[in-house]
């Protein structure tokens, strides 16, 4: 068979122009979708390190109420610095006068108030312990530190702070809630 001219022009495939276009739309597309999606998971982190403060700031509260002090305000001689009693009187059951335990023996009848640290989202550096609290008190501040720890504790007053620099990634407040 012969093939005519007017046959060729419509054989089955793409144009260069065709390609180049549709890899144009697809460019645009996704320099629009690109940094929406970036935005909308530094807001899941924020939103989870809200909500993860709040929680912490509950425990203290629950575990003032029933002991009388904030968590970390305990020395028994047997070592450890505010940072482990914070976490062990948080974690773990507890006495009346804030001596824990890791399961409810005899005399250990309050807590545990969260089952772990939660992480701070936004410590992700090599060095950086996400989980930790860094502690402070007396009359200072609960306040960023620049150090790698993920929280910030003031176990006299019971503030604590998201450890940053005081402002999501997005430019939103963290420390003020």
């Amino acid at each position: 068979m012969h093939q005519t001219r007017e046959t060729r022009r419509f054989a089955p495939g793409f144009s260069m122009l065709e390609l180049v276009i549709v890899v144009v739309i697809l460019g645009i597309i996704a320099a629009i979708a690109v940094p929406r999606m970036t935005s909308a998971s530094t807001n899941a982190m924020e939103a989870r390190a809200i909500a993860d403060l709040r929680l912490l700031r509950e425990a203290m509260e629950l575990f003032k109420e029933e002991h009388g002090f904030y968590p970390g305000q305990m020395d028994d001689g047997q070592g450890g610095g505010a940072e482990e009693w914070f976490e062990r009187q948080l974690t773990q059951f507890s006495m009346a006068c804030g001596y824990t335990a890791p399961t409810p023996e005899s005399g250990y009848i309050f807590g545990p108030y969260i089952r772990t640290i939660p992480q701070n989202p936004f410590k992700v550096e090599p060095g950086d312990e996400p989980r930790a609290v860094a502690v402070v008190n007396g009359h200072a501040a609960a306040a960023s530190n620049g150090g790698g720890e993920g929280w910030v504790v003031n176990i006299d007053t019971g503030q604590i702070v998201i450890n940053s620099d005081g402002h999501s990634r997005a430019g939103a407040r963290l420390d003020g809630l």
